[in-house]
């Protein structure tokens, strides 16, 4: 059950590339980026310890450690992984996100959104400032063979938040 949830939030990843290649931008989201997120059934996880390997256009970029609950359990903060090798400074980011429930009030001339943490709900994220072609991803529990190991493509798009 685990292992067809991944893949299929793995099918469905998302990749965001965001460019200042002819338009003017502010330093406001005006990088290149690739990025993905791996999502458990209902976003609770397994307790234990977990590897994930990520490989770009089919070259082993890092393996990642990281404990389900994350230690320490700071509610709402995102937490960095320990990964080796570790890449250069800047160009990868992998990080577990609590998931929030966000409630928005609109009273007719103003709107504003409230959100709250779910206490023992994650996700995993992988952001890259390469633009590789493919990504591989590898997750294995506690040392055991790897329950999920896919190869995907990224379809990249410009976007320009900060002109037209």
């Amino acid at each position: 059950m685990v292992r067809a949830l991944l893949v299929a939030t793995c099918v469905g990843s998302s990749v965001l590339v965001s460019g200042c290649a002819t338009e003017s931008c502010t330093a406001i989201g005006c990088q290149n980026q690739a990025s993905f997120t791996v999502r458990a059934p209902d976003d609770t996880w397994a307790a234990g310890t977990y590897m994930l390997g990520v490989s770009f256009d089919g070259v082993a970029t890092t393996a990642c450690h990281f404990s389900m609950p994350p230690l320490p359990a700071t509610q709402g903060s995102l937490v960095p992984l320990d990964c080796s090798p570790v890449p250069p400074a800047g160009s990868f980011q992998a990080y577990l996100e609590q998931v929030t429930t966000c409630t928005t009030t609109d009273n007719g001339n103003e709107s504003s959104q409230s959100c709250t943490p779910v206490a023992g709900r994650y996700s995993l994220s992988v952001t890259t400032t390469t633009m590789p072609a493919s990504v591989g991803v590898t997750l294995a529990l506690g040392g055991a063979d790897p329950y999920f190991d896919d190869t995907k493509s990224f379809a990249y798009s410009v976007a320009q938040p900060n002109g037209a």
